[in-house]
């Protein structure tokens, strides 16, 4: 899904964004780690990142 702006500390930002989901079957086994992708060396203004705004194991 693609949302056509987002919200930034001084407002409004009108630049697309993509929100992704994703589920996967366990197979009745339980997690015990979750591995991210490493997307940048540090935190930059203006650099793409990956933000998880929700994760469940259910």
């Amino acid at each position: 899904m693609v949302v056509p702006y987002r919200l930034i500390s001084t407002g409004r930002d009108d630049v697309p964004v993509g929100l992704y989901l994703f589920d996967g079957a366990l197979q009745d086994k339980e997690p015990h780690a979750v591995v991210l992708p490493k997307v940048s060396d540090g935190l930059l203004s203006g650099v793409p990142a990956l933000h998880i705004f929700a994760m469940t194991v259910a």
